[in-house]
Order: structure tokens, then C-alpha cells, then sequence
């Protein structure tokens, strides 16, 4: 960068333009850092509304064959657990995952 003083200019008006293309510069660097703040949480909490919707969705759809009395050692199938299999199975893999989701981005808008 050249810094040269013209004849009748003073040191002190040559730091007030650098002071002030520096105070534009840091500005304009906060406004935007304000407007990704702002895009970055509206993300984050559609995201968690569509997860908590998709999450909702795949735990009412998991079906059990027993009722309340299954947390009491009953049940209708006498306590045997079949193994999970086919679509089942991809459902159950399906709601841990968005679980997961849920829980990293409920921790993001907090943090955020």
C-alpha cells in the first residue's frame, strides 16, 4: 500500500480516511455476518420443525402387538420378541436416525 502526504494535508485527515474506509469495511463485514446468523438459525429451526414432524410420523407408525400391560411383564405374545425384518426393520433404523438428527439440530439452534 502507498501512503504518501500531499502538500496541505495533514497526517491527522489521512487517518481519518483510513479510519473511516476501515469503519465502512467492518460495516459492511458485520451486516453481512448478521444476515447469515439470521439465514443459518431460520435453516435450523424449519429443519428441527420438518424432523420433529418426520420424527412424530415414525414412532406412530412402529406398531407393537402389546398394549400398556407389556410394561408390566405382560403382554399378548407372552414376553417373545420377534427379531425386526423387511420394512419393519428399515422404519425402526429410519426413526434412530432422525432422532439423532433431531437432538444434533435442537443442540445447534441452542448453541446458534
Amino acid at each position: 500500500m502507498r501512503c504518501s502526504i500531499r502538500r496541505g494535508q495533514t497526517i491527522l485527515s489521512l487517518v481519518s480516511r483510513t479510519v473511516l474506509s476501515l469503519d465502512l469495511f467492518v460495516g459492511l463485514w458485520y451486516s453481512m455476518y448478521i444476515l447469515i446468523f439470521v439465514m443459518l438459525n431460520t435453516i435450523l429451526l424449519v429443519s428441527q420443525f420438518v424432523l420433529a414432524l418426520l420424527l412424530i410420523g415414525a414412532v406412530l407408525l412402529q406398531q407393537r402387538d402389546s398394549g400398556l400391560g407389556a410394561g408390566f411383564g405382560g403382554g399378548s405374545n407372552g414376553g417373545i420378541r420377534a427379531t425386526r425384518r423387511g420394512p419393519e426393520k428399515a422404519l425402526f433404523t429410519a426413526t434412530i436416525v432422525i432422532a439423532v438428527l433431531f437432538f444434533a439440530v435442537s443442540l445447534a439452534v441452542v448453541l446458534f
